[in-house]
C-alpha cells in the first residue's frame, strides 16, 4: 500500500493514509473472497487463502499499483471505483 502514499492524489492535507489502506484492503478482500464470509481478522493468515486467492491478490494489487503509478487514479473515491471493476 506504499503506492497510496506515493501516488494517491487528493491526500495532501491528510496526515496519514491509514484509513485508506484499511478500506482498500477490505474492498480487495471482498472482491477476492466473493462467496466466503470473511472475518475481521487477517484472512491471509488462514486456511481460506488458497493459491488461487493469493494469485488474485497479486494480480489485483499489481494492476492498482500500475494505475496509481500512471496517474490514472485521481483520488481515493476514484480508486474505489477501480477496485470495484477488478
Amino acid at each position: 500500500m506504499r503506492f497510496l502514499d506515493l501516488y494517491l492524489g487528493g491526500r495532501e492535507d491528510k496526515s496519514s493514509n491509514r484509513g485508506c489502506y484499511i478500506h482498500a484492503a477490505k474492498l480487495l478482500r471482498e472482491k477476492i473472497f466473493l462467496a466466503i464470509e470473511t472475518p475481521d481478522s487477517n484472512i491471509w493468515n488462514t486456511h481460506q487463502a488458497t493459491a488461487h486467492h493469493q494469485a488474485l491478490r497479486t494480480r489485483y494489487e499489481d494492476k492498482l499499483c500500475t494505475l496509481l503509478e500512471m496517474e490514472v487514479v485521481n483520488d481515493f473515491e476514484h480508486l474505489k471505483k477501480f477496485i470495484a471493476k477488478l
